[in-house]
């Protein structure tokens, strides 16, 4: 007969074959064996049920564990974290606490990476606190983590301070670091610290490290790095990595140089839909707005379905080249086709375009289509602002106030009638 150790060897074979069915029949045999008081086999089988997106199946969840340990609590971390819950990942954190358990190292990253996702500097100022308190300090991983979470939240001051430090560092230390820099627009100092890390450290470049190296070119737009740093990735077999090819395809184009950029494209034998997004946007930026509408279209063709970043992509490229019907006809898909609601900023970039193209009517029109206040505000003050000699002459501009006093406050709403009576008074 098989025992618990068995059965948790079978649950792992079940995450292995990737069948719900078959998870929920060892599960079954589970109960039916009496297996359910023990504590590792039941986190096991909230393992396997988590790897399939699974909260509830036949009457069990997390909520319903008579008993739960640390790792029961960290795999449900772990997992609302996976699925971009990061405040109910904190919540549970909280339960955690308040229910005596003690935690570990991973629980404290998956707090660290749940602030990090969030943004929230204060909240993960008090979990370095906690960290310290708990004698977690020391801990390499969990060190990288808030080294992270310090350079995503913009306090790039405390993570210098982590990262120095750190008596024996990892490359997760040094790419942490590096990648902290340059989103924070210190590309220079970030790949001088690439350069002190090859003087100091044994280690190779891995695709991470790459990547931030490639970006560092790409925010200084400067073609010879970036040139370096593509040969770099041939000498290292990185350029296999799609990744790797993704960021040099941005680089090349942030760099000016959208012909490079295609022929980077065109050379990659797997492509994603970042690939494609960032393609378009290369040839987008470069003034080559019909290849980018033409590549956006090919995109299906190629079995990629498009995402919002590829819409945006392609509208962007519309409204700075001034392709009117071109612009519609994305804004139209997006909203009919994909069902996907834009933000309140494209509204507003769309009806610039058309109040500047004098096609009023459709102005109206869409900005009448604007699904929530904030984006029909967008809408209707980027129609005033987009061009003051049409407010003078269109009784657009009426409409336009008269939906402003209804969405915004008095005093934006006074704003205006003042500006529309101003421009009257002008003729």
């Amino acid at each position: 007969m098989p025992n618990c150790i068995t059965m948790m060897s079978v649950t792992q074979g079940c995450l292995g074959h990737g069948s719900l069915r078959l998870s929920e029949s060892v599960h079954g045999y589970i109960v039916k064996a009496g297996f359910e008081s023990d504590l590792s086999l039941m986190n096991s089988v909230l393992d396997m049920y988590l790897s399939f997106g699974c909260l509830i199946s036949q009457g069990v969840s997390f909520a319903k564990m008579e008993a739960k340990d640390v790792i029961s609590w960290t795999n449900m971390m772990g997992f609302l974290l996976d699925i971009a819950h990061p405040v109910e990942a904190l919540q549970l954190f909280s339960q955690m606490r308040d229910s005596r358990i003690d935690v570990n190292v991973v629980a404290m990253m998956i707090v660290t990476s749940a602030c990090t996702i969030l943004g929230d500097l204060t909240k993960g100022r008090s979990v370095h606190g906690q960290i310290v308190v708990l004698g977690f300090g020391s801990e390499l991983p969990i060190v990288n983590s808030l080294l992270t979470m310090y350079s995503s939240c913009g306090d790039l001051g405390c993570a210098t301070i982590l990262f120095d430090q750190i008596g024996r560092k990892s490359l997760v230390s040094w790419t942490a670091m590096i990648s902290g820099l340059v989103s924070n627009g210190q590309p220079r100092e970030g790949l001088h610290l690439l350069i002190r890390m090859r003087r100091e450290e044994p280690f190779h470049l891995d695709s991470v490290t790459l990547i931030c190296c490639v970006a560092s070119s790409s925010e200084m737009a400067n073609l010879e790095l970036c040139e370096q740093l593509h040969g770099c990735s041939f000498r290292s077999g990185l350029i296999q990595s799609v990744d790797v090819q993704n960021s040099l395809v941005a680089a090349y184009g942030r760099c000016g140089y959208a012909g490079i950029a295609f022929r980077v494209f065109q050379s990659m034998r797997c492509r994603n839909v970042v690939s494609w997004n960032v393609m378009i946007s290369s040839f987008g930026i470069n003034g080559r707005a019909e290849e980018a509408l033409c590549l956006f279209q090919e995109m299906e063709n190629f079995g990629e379905k498009p995402d919002i970043i590829t819409f945006v992509n392609a509208l962007n490229t519309c409204v700075h080249s001034g392709m009117v019907d071109e612009g519609l006809k994305v804004f139209e898909r997006m909203l009919k086709e994909e069902q996907i609601n834009p933000r309140a900023e494209r509204y507003g970039c769309l009806v610039g375009m058309l109040a500047r193209a004098g096609r009023l009517e459709e102005v109206r029109k869409l900005a009448e289509l604007a699904t929530d206040d904030k984006a029909a505000s967008s809408a209707w003050w980027a129609l005033l602002g987009g061009g003051g000699h049409i407010c003078s002459t269109s009784s657009v501009a009426e409409v336009a106030a008269a939906k402003m006093c209804e969405i915004s406050s008095w005093d934006a709403s006074y704003v205006v009638q003042e500006r529309v009576s101003l421009s009257w008074l002008k003729d």
